[in-house]
């Protein structure tokens, strides 16, 4: 179930384990503990992570609202006697710990389990996730197992569960597993996610535990989402496909999105323009759209031919913003052909040659 996410990426290099299995090889693999095999359990792992947390004036001081993400609630539940006295494994492994902690969770961030885009849980094994998708409120008590069947908790259901490849695939380094889901979900909310960006991501349910015993879960939303900017790779080309790594000009996109990123305020300064640019003859004849902003706020990179058209720039003012870019990205545009279309100046198409 968790490896949907990641199947196909040979990309991320965070993960420990990247192939794909049938279901007669998850089941016939090493026997571990009765009904769960080898392939049902997150493996030994080391790792370490962190997370930079900013206050609101931080953020604004740094012009961060493009990329910053807000805690909305976070709620913590440890054991409760039922954990023990009841006999039950499900019970055992924080069934209900979890439940009120996804309880107070939606609560207090005054959200339903139906409004949740994706969501980074607690694997550690097969098991789990079942009780898990339970606990938390995505599907009723007894029916997870119809979730899955349904196609629930994947790209294209209701709701996208570990896109990461959850804990059997990444691995499960204790400590910083939490932090791990925590940055997956970042990346989702901020499009940044690759080919594993869950389209139109706007709420994110993160649940972790540690047994003996406490359940962590956490609803995040971009803490500014009228600045937010998905960034390149995160929005569909126009043919449809979220796949734009295949491009030659994906890097230098990339490059001209790291540059913003290092120097963006003064660029933004310098430059003040909006450059829109339709990549054609792209892989398989395919076309893609990247729309470069360095005019607003640090600037931006997007895939999405939608937003920031309205700030491309008039006939007066595109050479000299053009000769910068040209001149800024010259030993990179090498293979390009550029044609300026004739209704907007600065929107250009290129083509992969």
């Amino acid at each position: 179930m968790t490896k949907a996410g990641l199947a196909g990426n040979p990309t991320i290099i965070l993960h420990l384990f990247q192939d794909e299995y049938s279901l007669e090889q998850v089941m016939n693999s090493r026997k571990v503990f009765d009904f769960l095999t080898l392939l049902q359990c997150c493996p030994t792992s080391d790792g370490a992570g962190a997370a930079v947390l900013a206050s609101e004036a931080f953020v604004r001081k740094h012009r961060l609202e493009n990329q910053a993400v807000e805690i909305v609630a976070q709620e913590m539940v440890t054991d409760f006697p039922s954990t023990f006295s009841e006999n039950s494994c499900i019970k055992m492994v924080g069934y209900d710990m979890s439940r009120l902690a996804g309880k107070k969770c939606f609560e207090a961030a005054g959200l339903t389990p139906g409004d949740v885009d994706v969501v980074e849980l607690h694997d550690c094994f097969s098991a789990n996730e079942l009780i898990t998708y339970e606990a938390l409120g995505l599907c009723e008590e007894g029916k997870a197992g119809e979730l899955v069947d349904r196609g629930d908790n994947t790209y294209g259901g209701k709701f996208v569960i570990n896109p990461s490849g959850g804990l059997i695939s990444k691995g499960h380094p204790l400590g910083a597993t939490g932090l791990a889901q925590c940055a997956e979900l970042c990346w989702q909310l901020r499009g940044q996610a690759g080919r594993r960006q869950v389209p139109g991501a706007s709420v994110a349910l993160q649940h972790n535990i540690g047994l003996g015993g406490a359940v962590v879960v956490t609803i995040y939303k971009m803490g500014f989402p009228q600045e937010s900017r998905y960034v390149i790779g995160s929005a569909a080309s126009s043919s449809g496909d979220g796949d734009l790594e295949g491009f030659k000009a994906y890097p230098v996109f990339k490059e001209i999105e790291n540059h913003l990123l290092q120097e963006g305020e003064k660029l933004v300064r310098k430059v003040g323009g909006v450059f829109a640019f339709k990549v054609k003859d792209g892989p398989d004849g395919r076309e893609a759209t990247w729309v470069v902003d360095v005019k607003n706020g640090r600037g931006s990179v997007t895939n999405d031919p939608g937003m920031c058209l309205n700030g491309l720039n008039g006939k007066s003012a595109v050479e000299d913003k053009l000769l910068w870019f040209i001149d800024a990205f010259a030993s990179k545009l090498d293979g390009f052909i550029f044609f300026i279309s004739s209704n907007l100046v600065c929107f250009l198409i290129v083509v992969e040659r």
